[in-house]
């Protein structure tokens, strides 16, 4: 099946914050942190996560509240949300693939053996965090984009 839809392909890349379950909590937990610690937790930050939005993108979504009257400086709320995460992280024990992502690695490498890429829109020190307790770093290489 995959034989013929992966034809001529010499890598697939794949999105970490879609093939690891649980980060959207993680990732939400964080962010509603920081608005807890800057007092504007009225603020619901689900409204400005949804349709993959990076920590950069929720933090403008949340500034642009007509009802937020501070000024907070943006690589304040984005440094602070990646230490919530750190520390999110550093309490958990692990953290799953999605169901059916190691059966297709398996399948897709037995007929294609092609290079797998992992992306994410995490930092080096979060995205790390993520492989190690997710187990995903049997089959990866980690390289530093920044």
């Amino acid at each position: 099946m995959y034989k013929d839809v992966f034809q001529n392909k010499k890598a697939l890349i794949f999105d970490l914050e879609t093939v690891v379950a649980g980060l959207e909590e993680v990732y939400a937990h964080s962010i509603y942190s920081v608005l807890v610690d800057l007092e504007i937790n009225w603020i619901n930050q689900n409204n400005h996560i949804q349709n993959g939005n990076t920590i950069e993108e929720a933090w403008k979504s949340i500034f642009r509240d007509p009802l937020l009257k501070q000024k907070i400086p943006l690589e304040k709320v984005i440094s602070s949300t990646y230490k919530k995460m750190s520390e999110d992280l550093d309490s958990l024990d692990s953290l799953e693939v999605r169901d059916g992502f190691w059966l297709f690695i398996d399948e897709v490498k037995e007929i294609l053996k092609p290079k797998f890429i992992l992306k994410s829109e995490f930092n080096n020190e979060i995205t790390n965090k993520i492989i190690k307790l997710s187990g995903i770093e049997k089959f990866s290489e980690v390289e530093d984009e920044e």
